[in-house]
């Protein structure tokens, strides 16, 4: 998957509910930090909070894991 179809992805998603980097790795966006950061210079407002004990497609526990909030979209 490309950047931009896991970035339209990343907003599809954030539109259903808030988003650990796991989550969105699982929904195939590899590098979700990446993609947060290009959709907020595109215009978005995504919160990351920090969350701790989340765990990962195996079940390990994980401390510092951003979640990602959309605030508000850009209207294209």
């Amino acid at each position: 998957m490309d950047a931009e179809t896991q970035k339209k992805a990343v907003l599809k998603l954030l539109r259903v509910k808030p988003m650990s980097t796991f989550e969105l790795r699982n929904h195939g966006v590899a590098h979700p930090a990446g993609r947060i950061q290009e959709l907020r210079k595109s215009g978005h407002v995504i919160n990351t909070v920090l969350g701790d004990g989340v765990p990962d497609h195996r079940g390990l526990s994980h401390h510092n894991v951003a979640r990602y909030v959309l605030v508000r979209e850009v209207q294209q």
